[in-house]
């Protein structure tokens, strides 16, 4: 589950100074994202009115879950960085890359 997340968010993901996670996705995927809500008992599913997009979000808790299964797993610096810089010290967690 950890890689798989860890791929969405490497692929269209987005840590925020508020603390929160945002995947986008494009709405033909909405089912799966429905699955990935209610295997991680976590998560929050909105829609754009505009644009053929839909985002799953995580904050609070639901993000400190995330944010344990996806340690270690990321590659990418910029999310790395992004989930050090915003979320680290709010978690109490230490940001580990990929590493292989």
């Amino acid at each position: 589950m950890g890689h798989y997340l860890a791929g969405l968010i490497e692929g269209d993901g987005f840590f925020s100074p508020k603390g929160e996670l945002s995947i986008a996705f494009h709405r033909k995927d909405r089912i799966a994202m429905e699955n990935l809500i209610q295997a991680l008992d976590a998560g929050v599913l909105s829609d754009l009115k505009k644009e053929q997009t839909s985002k799953l979000r995580f904050n609070g808790k639901h993000l400190e879950k995330v944010i344990k299964l996806v340690n270690g797993k990321l590659v990418g610096t910029a999310k790395v960085s992004q989930l050090t810089d915003r979320c680290a010290e709010k978690f109490k967690i230490m940001v580990t890359a990929f590493n292989d």
